[in-house]
């Protein structure tokens, strides 16, 4: 069938975040599907404007529901008004997608009150984004209305998304870093829950005995995490390149290929996008063995992972990473590359739309036998 003859679908995203996740997750999908950045009012006035219009509203993370409310009361009624336009837009005709990257939200001040949400926009959805199997299985535990609507499609990779052109030595002098050291990159948003203080506290007995070893962290913190790194840094005696703030697009590059190993050492975790970040560039990873991670790196090939249900699980991986002989660290980032390469975003996107169109027609066609009885 002609792209021309097939009616568009019009998709509202929300929230917005300023890394490429979105834009190329949307660019895969067929031309029909006219994505752009709205909240759940904006969802709502397209469905008012023309309820015979296929119209999706696609809710990524929930904690922009919560956050800015200082007390759970507020909170509460923030939650409140969301799933009560929600219900609007759905009874109007309006198809709900959720996509979910994590079990809760990282570091929510209103924890409980978050799983809660979870839950009711799990039951609202009509359908659910997942990015590996082995993380749907996680969703399917926590959150048990989401089965029988999910859609499997996989995170896609980052080459060719940031500048590569930098070498190695090149990289290692811009941050002042020995050619010979070992060096392991936390890269992306600051946050408590990804452990960086707790992976500084068993570098030193994990590097024992091996090359030096150079920690770089760099990214934008979200409170008082940076003061607690460089504490951290100093009992330990950690050499520590520090970055606090977003790294710019044309920057990537040089933290990447000043890399040895892109370090995860997470207490939780569903979907990474620094795991396919790291590989997009050819550096192994370190991670938890949690989420679509089970899917994506095979042990010992493309990457390392740990259990960080085991006290020595993350220093063990350490060490076992410290201590690689060169060539078989750089056998390790061949894969990783090939890894990336083999993890497209155009996997899905197809069916995203087609049931996008189905549910609208279900709907639809509900809509009308009700006004005609």
């Amino acid at each position: 069938m002609e792209v021309g003859c097939v009616d568009p679908v019009k998709l509202l995203y929300w929230p917005r975040y300023t890394n490429p996740y979105q834009q190329l997750f949307y660019s895969a999908a067929p031309e029909e599907l006219g994505a752009e950045h709205g909240p759940i009012e904006a969802a709502l006035a397209a469905i008012s404007a023309d309820p015979s219009k296929a119209v999706c509203f696609h809710l990524h993370w929930l904690n922009q529901i919560i956050r800015g409310n200082s007390s759970e009361l507020q909170a509460r009624r923030g939650v409140s008004d969301f799933l009560r336009r929600l219900g609007a837009f759905k009874r109007g005709g309006g198809v709900f997608a959720w996509t979910v990257h994590n079990l809760a939200s990282h570091d929510s001040p209103h924890p409980a009150l978050d799983q809660m949400l979870g839950a009711l926009v799990g039951k609202a959805a009509d359908i659910v984004l997942l990015h590996s199997e082995s993380a749907a299985a996680e969703v399917r535990r926590v959150f048990p209305a989401v089965v029988g609507k999910e859609l499997m499609i996989r995170h896609g990779n980052y080459i060719g998304t940031y500048p590569n052109e930098i070498t190695r030595a090149e990289a290692r002098q811009r941050l002042s870093i020995a050619q010979d050291a070992r060096v392991l990159l936390c890269l992306g948003a600051i946050r408590p829950y990804k452990g960086i203080e707790q992976m500084i506290a068993v570098l030193p007995n994990a590097a024992r005995g091996g090359p030096p070893v150079h920690l770089v962290v760099a990214g934008r913190p979200s409170g008082m995490e940076v003061s607690g790194i460089e504490a951290a840094a100093l009992r330990s005696h950690v050499r520590l390149t520090l970055e606090p703030q977003e790294i710019a697009p044309e920057e990537m590059q040089v933290f990447l290929n000043a890399a040895d190993w892109m370090a995860l050492p997470y207490r939780q975790i569903l979907t990474s996008g620094s795991a396919l970040l790291g590989l997009s560039f050819g550096v192994p990873v370190i991670a938890p063995r949690r989420g679509t991670l089970v899917d994506l790196i095979e042990e010992g090939r493309d990457g390392l992972l740990f259990d960080p249900c085991e006290p020595a699980g993350l220093e063990q991986a350490l060490r076992t990473a410290l201590c690689m002989p060169a060539a078989m660290r750089e056998a390790m980032a061949r894969r990783a590359l090939k890894t990336a390469r083999a993890q497209s975003w155009a996997n899905g996107q197809g069916e995203f739309v087609d049931r996008i169109r189905r549910v609208h027609a279900f709907r639809n066609a509900g809509l009308a036998q009700a006004r005609d009885s």
